[in-house]
């Protein structure tokens, strides 16, 4: 197995683990904006709404043992909205996960999707369905030359 293949594997598992704790968490569907530029890209938001249109709660542990912080790890509180040091294994949540997995989709689908002008978008699922696209936009710097005979 090649390691893009090794990539394209785990990426599918992620996926998968995605879709099943969003309807564990009765999530309709989800949405994951992004923006990047100069070298730097970041998750902007990420919120999943209900069958009735409420807010679903992504902070929840994840259902999967394998997914989880080690001591030692930085992680952010949304709640404080700042860094937190992370005293011990603990279960990674439902929003880390897609965190996680829409980092992975980036570089698949753009490699280098924040780097100079970078791109901005979103990752809509549609957990019922099945079915995530990823709307990107990418940036470009365009210039014209002229020759002017004076």
């Amino acid at each position: 197995m090649t390691p893009s293949d090794q990539e394209e594997n785990e990426a599918g598992i992620l996926r998968e683990q995605v879709f099943r704790e969003l309807d564990a968490l009765g999530a309709k569907q989800a949405t994951i904006v992004f923006d990047g530029s100069g070298d730097e890209g970041q998750i902007e938001t990420i919120d999943a709404l209900s069958e009735s249109g409420s807010e679903v709660d992504l902070d929840q542990p994840c259902r999967l043992p394998q997914r989880t912080f080690g001591l030692g790890h930085v992680t952010w509180d949304s709640v404080a909205r700042a860094y937190v040091y992370a005293d011990g294994d603990r279960p990674m949540t439902v929003r880390e996960l897609l965190d996680e997995w829409a980092y992975s989709i980036l570089q698949e689908v753009r490699p280098g999707w924040e780097i100079d002008e970078g791109s901005s978008g979103q990752i809509a699922i549609h957990v019922s369905q099945g079915v995530a696209n990823c709307e990107l936009e990418a940036r470009y710097t365009a210039s014209e030359d002229h020759d002017y005979e004076v």
